[in-house]
């Protein structure tokens, strides 16, 4: 079986414009190849004579025989102990080349555990090369290629948290940051202590925003953790940023997301209380990231569905949008907010009707009036073609068991 990663990273306003299930299901596709068989040749040459060229003793010739060999397809999956090889290259430019490949190549299940431990070890910028790497833009590019091993990059956890204070780029911590907690939550429910404590370390040296609002929605998300005592770091420390009167809403939103999936009873409550208050916020990146927050908490905040149906209405889009998923997460099916994100389906806008037909999906509403909504939109001609590749997809999905 061929491994095909998943590239499921980003911040969440990313997210939102990824969000259809139609287009994942398209990256899916193209992730597998083309059906048609290979190539015999690119630019004159078989595989086996530009895999031979990945070793030539001239850079830029090894450099060009890498991303030549992407174009052929699945066939291209031989060619990975060489592209290994290439990560310690003494020259830049193949180990860039190498790290995008293995974005790209179809790679054998056999292989993947070694492409791991090749790729994340060039984040370690405390040892000399080939080791180690020094090059700041090759941390980069081995943090994106890590992103397709998701389900696989457990054992990348100790370099990822080195890359989490990379001193290089603001981008390269931020990127490690979102893959370490994706990592966490990935791993059947058990949460890796590691990384609270990494999290929580780097909070009080972080200075970049967006590093420290990834850093927040990581502790926010990756939920409770088995220590009690990083469990009372935890909580204290979140309650803490939330009585900091410095403390950007954003971060305190997500503060108050984090102590709501921490505590039980009336704490929790309290906490998503707060947390809620945000939803009517004037700026709209507050109102957007409080109810993705609500979003993620998803059964704990039930009781907050009738703010999120409200919020449908709100007159910006990204607003509309986050609470439409925020309610897919939550899972409540009532005829209100069912009826509520139907009514959205007619808006002359598809990102708000995109945003309603993700949400029944992932609701599994397969009521015959959401069936008979679906085929109608799909009988007007004049309807945006995201929109119907979404509700095309939605229609597929809707009857599929919920993962």
């Amino acid at each position: 079986m061929r491994f095909i990663g998943a590239n499921l990273l980003g911040s969440l306003l990313v997210l939102v414009a990824a969000q259809s299930s139609a287009l994942l299901a398209a990256a899916q596709e193209g992730e597998k190849g083309s059906k048609e068989p290979p190539p015999d040749k690119v630019n004159g040459k078989t595989l086996s004579e530009w895999k031979r060229e990945m070793s030539h003793a001239d850079a830029s010739r090894r450099t060009v025989a890498i991303v030549t060999i992407i174009q052929f397809g699945d066939a291209a999956s031989e060619c990975v102990p060489q592209l290994i090889a290439r990560l310690r290259d003494d020259d830049v430019s193949p180990r860039a080349r190498a790290l995008l490949a293995l974005r790209m190549i179809a790679i054998e299940d056999k292989d993947v555990a070694k492409v791991v431990d090749a790729v994340a070890n060039r984040l370690n910028r405390k040892q000399t090369f080939p080791l180690g790497e020094q090059q700041a833009i090759i941390r980069y590019e081995a943090v994106l290629t890590l992103q397709r091993f998701l389900e696989h990059a457990g054992p990348a956890v100790p370099l990822l948290l080195q890359a989490s204070s990379d001193p290089a780029s603001w981008e390269i911590r931020q990127l490690a940051v979102a893959l370490l907690w994706k990592v966490g939550t990935s791993n059947k429910g058990v949460v890796d202590s590691r990384i609270i404590e990494g999290f929580l370390d780097r909070l009080r040296a972080e200075k970049t925003y967006q590093v420290r609002l990834e850093l927040m929605m990581g502790l926010a998300v990756l939920g409770k953790p088995e220590s009690p005592l990083v469990v009372n770091r935890l909580v204290t420390d979140l309650n803490t940023i939330v009585r900091s009167e410095r403390t950007p809403r954003p971060l305190a939103i997500w503060a108050y997301a984090g102590l709501a999936r921490m505590q039980e009873g009336t704490a929790m409550g309290n906490a998503v209380n707060s947390l809620a208050k945000y939803l009517k916020n004037p700026d709209l990146e507050v109102r957007v990231q409080a109810a993705y927050a609500l979003g993620y908490l998803e059964g704990r905040a039930r009781a907050k569905t009738s703010s999120l149906v409200t919020m449908l209405e709100d007159k910006e889009n990204l607003a509309v949008v986050a609470a439409a998923s925020a309610l897919g997460m939550i899972g409540d099916k009532s005829e209100s907010v069912t009826s509520a994100l139907l009514a959205q389906l007619d808006h002359k806008e598809p990102l708000r009707a995109m945003a309603a037909v993700n949400a029944l999906v992932q609701l599994r509403v397969n009521t015959n009036k959401v069936y008979n909504k679906f085929e109608e939109m799909l009988k007007n001609k004049d309807l945006n073609i995201r929109l119907r590749m979404v509700v095309e997809q939605g229609l597929i999905d809707i009857k599929k068991p919920k993962k």
